[in-house]
């Protein structure tokens, strides 16, 4: 493994498409998070370490290990974030798993004004 110097930059600070953000439980009782997807700017899917810190304004996910994930637009299904995701469970002792997207970013509510009708106000 590179010590962490030289890993370049574009690692350090990826943008993440497709991505999801997803909660772990361990064998060993650690509840964490983690987002996943495609990284665009190394075109290749991505697994964080755990989250430390969200900022909704600017949609960066600050992880414990000093990366700034960007996330760009809506969240979705990357095959390659899939299938990283599934990996790095099984080699990380996760008992199990659960989406928590919605709570980062929810569809629904960005175009909706919480009213019950269909009217979008002006």
């Amino acid at each position: 493994m590179k010590p962490a110097k030289d890993i370049p930059d574009s690692y350090k600070s990826p943008s993440l498409r497709r991505w999801r953000v997803m909660e772990t439980l361990s064998h060993r009782g650690a509840v964490k998070r983690h987002v996943y997807g495609h990284d665009i700017t190394n075109d290749t899917a991505r697994v964080s370490t755990s989250i430390k810190e969200f900022d909704r304004e600017s949609m960066t996910i600050t992880t414990h290990s000093g990366s700034i994930y960007k996330l760009l637009g809506a969240p979705g299904h990357s095959r390659g974030g899939t299938i990283a995701w599934k990996v790095w469970c099984s080699n990380n002792d996760i008992h199990a798993e659960k989406d928590v997207t919605r709570e980062y970013f929810d569809i629904d509510k960005l175009f909706s004004n919480g009213s019950t009708n269909d009217v979008i106000p002006k």
